[in-house]
């Protein structure tokens, strides 16, 4: 009885810089006359006169005989809508949605609807309209949090009158079992059956909540990434409502510290993914390019991937299912438990992150920006663990501290360890950002996951020569002599071996203590040498010179984050980018 319509095509668009279109409700009746033709989903940013300036999308579609049959339910979807949206149909309102390219999905009442020229109708601000919504600076100024529109499928699903909205899927691998929760759209009697064909068990019984014992089964490894399909039906008297899922066997915690993968230690070799909505209708960004592009990045060294503040498109996830690699991400708002609208914001996003994610099995660390207070953090992770209790949590408490902190919760418990990261500055001096690496080696209580990142500024006292990391200090002074310069001649010589040697450096470093848990080459947060907010002050004013740092900066991209850290096969460095991962590491 499913049926999805896709709604993607040439659609009708008003901006809207005056916000009159709710005034002469255009959700009514769009003036077509003032509109243009635009493809959803969006392919590009549009252009807009302000960046507080209202949108209308608006569409019209059939719907065929059977959709208004009794017992069918229909639903309709809207994947990574930014930010706040308000949808209509025929003129009824639908609830509105408030978030970060996160999916909508609502039911629609048949009797609003008609076999001929129904009207969908979605007015779309950006967050930078939403003022009521407290949302810090940092995140404001991204092209992503700018992005206002719809860059994903609008889709109308016909559904049974019961069915199964979603299943979670958790793996016990100590207890040899599997524990299958199946969420129907209502409380109606009915009987649930789920089977894993290839491992030849399966279960049927009245309650949605199912567990199974396992007796052989492979576990879901970087080396060897088994995945399982799951089958489960819901029954009722008149019929049969099916989905299929995959799943994949495996655990990953934090313990003291340390990352444990399959209940043993990993280092996690890690590369920033990062992406823009725009990316999404790229032919780069298809599956088989995204896929060649991590099986690259696999095969390079790293066994892991990292989005921060922007929540991965779901197909990443499931190309990382397929070939080995874990995926750490985080929610797009910070946790603020001291804000009603931003706590309730946070809360709603993190549900949505865990109930789209949570049964890939490469999905397995979630990072969360948080500005409460210590004491509401244990409170938080219950909360989280009501929902997913098998991927290691890292809770960021209080952003803008300089002696910032992280906690980690292992699965099964909501013990809070006090844990740091490290992060270095690629802009600082070369002596102080060795200073600031080294110090956090006498700290037993260090999660160090190392992150080339600008949030962390930490102050120290000890000396130098007083730290045991005589490999370090060698391998750090060696640079720190090849890049000390005092004029801007000696900076654009040394631009090419200041990119190479920092990476370099910061990895052999790494391979030298067994102390690390990971480490994550990031994106400079700031474009250091595209815009010259810091190098600026050290350079006379000389066109010549900004025009040669802009060219080195486009020749190294691949470098500052590994391709954007997406090199797509249109664009090209002039430098060997194996030089930043060496192969066998």
């Amino acid at each position: 009885m499913r049926e999805k319509l896709k709604l993607n095509s040439k659609w009708f668009l008003i901006i809207d810089p005056e916000g009159e279109g709710s005034n002469k409700q255009w959700y009514i009746e769009p003036p077509q006359n003032i509109s243009q033709q635009i493809d959803i989903p969006l392919t590009q940013p549009l252009s807009l006169p302000s960046k507080t300036t209202n949108l209308w999308f608006f569409n019209s579609f059939d719907l065929e005989n059977s959709w208004f049959e009794p017992q069918v339910n229909i639903i309709l979807t809207l994947e990574y809508i930014n930010f706040r949206a308000n949808i209509w149909i025929n003129g009824y309102q639908l609830e509105s949605h408030y978030g970060a390219f996160t999916k909508f999905r609502r039911h629609i009442p048949q009797s609003i609807l008609k076999e001929k020229d129904n009207l969908i109708v979605i007015q779309v601000q950006s967050i930078l309209s939403s003022l009521e919504v407290p949302v810090l600076s940092p995140f404001l100024t991204t092209e992503l949090a700018q992005s206002a529109g719809i860059w994903g499928d609008v889709v109308l699903e016909k559904m049974p009158q019961t069915y199964i909205e979603h299943v979670y899927v958790k793996t016990d691998i100590k207890n040899k079992r599997l524990v299958v929760n199946i969420y129907p759209n209502n409380k109606k009697f009915k009987t649930y059956k789920v089977k894993v064909p290839e491992l030849g068990v399966e279960a049927e019984k009245s309650k949605s909540k199912i567990s199974i014992q396992l007796q052989d089964f492979e576990k879901w490894t970087i080396e060897n990434p088994k995945l399982y399909d799951l089958h489960i039906q819901l029954l009722t008297e008149n019929y049969a409502d099916e989905v299929k899922i995959k799943f994949g066997i495996r655990d990953l915690s934090i313990v003291e510290g340390k990352f444990w993968f399959n209940f043993e230690e990993i280092i996690l070799k890690t590369i920033y993914f990062d992406w823009l909505p725009h990316h999404l209708a790229l032919q780069d960004f298809s599956e088989e390019n995204l896929k060649k592009y991590l099986t690259d990045i696999k095969e390079s060294g790293f066994n892991s991937i990292l989005s921060f503040n922007k929540p991965l498109p779901s197909k990443v996830l499931q190309i990382c299912d397929e070939i080995g690699i874990i995926v750490g991400e985080s929610s797009f708002f910070p946790h603020n438990n001291n804000k009603t609208n931003s706590k309730t914001l946070f809360e709603k996003e993190i549900m949505e992150i865990l109930f789209q994610h949570r049964n890939h099995p490469s999905f397995g660390w979630f990072i969360i920006n948080s500005f409460a207070p210590e004491e509401s953090l244990s409170g938080l992770i219950r909360e989280i663990r009501k929902f997913d209790r098998v991927r290691a949590v890292t809770i960021c408490e209080n952003i803008q501290s300089s002696n910032r902190k992280f906690y980690s919760s292992t699965p099964f418990t909501v013990t809070l360890k006090p844990t740091e990261i490290i992060a270095l500055k690629p802009w600082l001096p070369a002596n102080e950002e060795t200073l600031l690496w080294l110090e956090t080696f006498d700290n037993p209580d260090a999660l160090q996951f190392v992150i080339n990142y600008n949030f962390i500024s930490t102050q120290t006292n000890q000396n130098l020569q007083t730290l045991p990391t005589t490999d370090l200090v060698e391998e750090f002074e060696k640079r720190d002599l090849a890049l000390s310069f005092q004029s801007s001649e000696k900076l654009l010589e040394n631009a090419n071996l200041l990119y190479i040697a920092h990476y370099n450096s910061i990895i052999h470093s790494i391979r030298k203590n067994e102390r690390i848990s990971g480490y994550c080459l990031f994106k400079f947060s700031i474009n250091d040498l595209e815009n010259f907010d810091n190098l600026i002050s050290l350079l006379p004013n000389n066109p010549t010179v900004k025009q040669t740092l802009k060219r080195y900066n486009q020749d190294l991209k691949i470098l500052i984050d590994l391709g954007k850290t997406i090199l797509f096969p249109s664009e090209s460095t002039n430098l060997d980018v194996t030089l930043t991962y060496p192969k066998n590491s």
